[in-house]
């Protein structure tokens, strides 16, 4: 959960970055530097006001449902996970919070924040959607990176672990069984039709070796020996000492 809550918070920060800057180039033309455009602004309103706001808010929602629908916003939108949901709100809210904080105190003209407003808009309505996107086609390899790297490797450590806890907990029963003589004998190879058997090598035991093994004996390719179970388990132990776990399959 975590890895993907830094995933989204990146993309987050990055939008807000991307408006703080277009908010700080918007502020440094209305300083000055568009001077003639707002000119012309202002006699076109004077003269053409409703065709002039009335193209500009055609414009604006013309160019909204191109984004949705030529792209494939609106389904991501509509399939989204909680946390797309979550960044879509988050950016959201930011274009809101830039815009109002940043622009009302370097616009003294209501015309120039009509302006700024629209283009804001605009290039804003851009980024959300390329961030957005761009946020929902990473997410997956994301996480399979994350699962590959850090999820997968802590998971088999801890069944590792686990296994091994396991193990020792069952050598140390059958040693007592072996002990106690409650091992029966058994030669594997001489049973059938009871299924395949995998045998693991567990570990070396010399000292529960039997009387008549002699060092130097290759009992390598034996499958007879002590077979000592709880029930669930089986583990042989080989005229040499040598455990190995006997899985059924």
């Amino acid at each position: 959960m975590a890895p993907t809550l830094l995933f989204f918070l990146a993309f987050f920060i990055a939008f807000s970055l991307l408006e703080l800057i277009l908010i700080f180039i918007l502020n440094r033309l209305a300083a000055g530097h568009w001077v003639f455009f707002i000119d012309t602004i202002i006699r076109l309103e004077l003269h053409h006001r409703r065709l002039l706001w009335g193209f500009a808010y055609l414009g604006l929602t013309g160019f909204a449902f191109y984004l949705f629908y030529s792209t494939s916003l609106f389904s991501v939108l509509q399939a989204a996970t909680p946390e797309l949901r979550g960044l879509a709100g988050g950016l959201f809210g930011v274009m809101v919070l830039v815009y109002f904080v940043m622009t009302r105190r370097s616009t003294s003209l209501a015309i120039q924040r009509r302006v700024q407003l629209y283009i804001y808009l605009l290039v804003s309505l851009f980024f959300f959607t390329v961030i957005l996107l761009t946020a929902d086609q990473m997410v997956g390899r994301y996480r399979q990176f994350v699962n590959s790297q850090l999820i997968d490797p802590a998971l088999r450590q801890v069944q590792h672990s686990v296994d091994q806890q396991k193990q020792e907990a069952l050598l140390t029963r059958f040693r007592a069984q072996v002990k106690a003589g409650q091992c029966a004998p058994v030669d594997y190879r001489a049973q059938t039709g009871k299924g395949v058997k995998q045998f693991v090598f567990v570990t070396m035991d010399p000292a529960l070796a039997s009387a008549d093994f002699k060092d130097g004996t290759d009992v390598s390719t034996e499958l007879k020996g002590r077979a000592c179970t709880d029930g669930e388990n089986t583990f042989l132990l080989k005229r040499d000492g040598s455990w190995y776990w006997v899985i059924e399959s």
